[in-house]
């Protein structure tokens, strides 16, 4: 099953047909936004709003162990995540998607980040965090929807809600070489490793970043909001056009980041660390 994480309006997408909405509650509390589970050609694809249904949750409420534990518990073994993200690297423009694939954490503690812990020790390899080939399929997809995509981008993920200062902006480009920033990327995607899914980051620009060399030519919030109503029905475009494409065959190797990494003997788990083993190894 598909799984995607994204933004209210995903519960809009053309062509899907409702089969039913799932309310869970998960050894890291109730979900704040329930999963729908949509037919959409042929592809079973569970969504979930990460922000809640009515777009209540601030990047550091985000419940992301329970979302990411209950679309596994579901059978999910491929997320898109989709995200809005602003722009640093002058090169990228408001309306363009980026496919990231590299990240640097700069929240500050507040987000639960990992599965393990209490317990429960792991060492975990996360390379790649992405999926290269899953990715490359999506740009391929975005050129037939007059998208414009990059691949191997790095994002910069920052606390939130504010955004950045300049001076915290033009360290992220000069200093650290962030193409984009934003505020939700991460620990979800370390999550869904942990959940031994095949993970995409797919980063819609929004808005630019206050080091980008167009900032003061930034559109109006008229014009901006009508921007990202143009780049919606684009990504709900490249979306019915990806689940149309046969998806490559992933490697299950690729997949299975906990082989070999659990530390604890299985003699010294609880029955809740063993449930919670049996739904990330699946």
């Amino acid at each position: 099953m598909l799984g995607i994480i994204g933004g209210t309006a995903l519960q809009q997408i053309p062509h899907a047909q409702h089969i039913k909405t799932i309310a869970l509650i998960t050894p890291f509390g109730a979900l704040k936004s329930p999963i729908k589970l949509f037919q959409i050609h042929d592809h079973e694809v569970a969504i979930i709003a990460r922000h809640g249904e009515h777009y209540e949750l601030l990047p550091h409420e985000i419940n992301n162990q329970a979302n990411i534990w209950a679309l596994k518990s579901l059978g999910v073994k491929t997320l898109l995540c989709i995200n809005e993200a602003n722009a640093i690297n002058p090169s990228i423009q408001i309306g363009d998607v980026i496919l990231a694939n590299d990240f640097i954490d700069f929240t500050k503690g507040l987000r639960q980040h990992t599965f393990f812990g209490n317990g429960l020790a792991a060492k975990i390899n996360f390379h790649p965090l992405t999926n290269a080939l899953l990715a490359l399929t999506l740009q391929s997809v975005a050129r037939k929807v007059n998208l414009t995509c990059y691949q191997e981008k790095l994002c910069m993920v920052i606390e939130g809600p504010r955004y950045n200062t300049l001076s915290e902006s033009l360290l992220q480009q000069h200093v650290y070489k962030a193409d984009i920033v934003g505020q939700t990327q991460l620990p979800e995607l370390f999550l869904a490793r942990e959940a031994q899914m095949h993970v995409i980051s797919l980063n819609l620009i929004t808005e630019l970043d206050q080091s980008h060399v167009d900032y003061t030519l930034q559109p109006d919030p008229e014009q901006l909001k009508q921007a990202i109503y143009i780049m919606l029905q684009k990504l709900y475009a490249l979306l019915n056009q990806w689940l149309l494409t046969p998806l490559p065959t992933l490697l299950e190797s690729e997949r299975l980041t906990l082989e070999n990494t659990i530390l604890t003997p299985v003699s010294k788990l609880s029955q809740q660390q063993k449930l919670l083993l049996s739904v990330l190894r699946q």
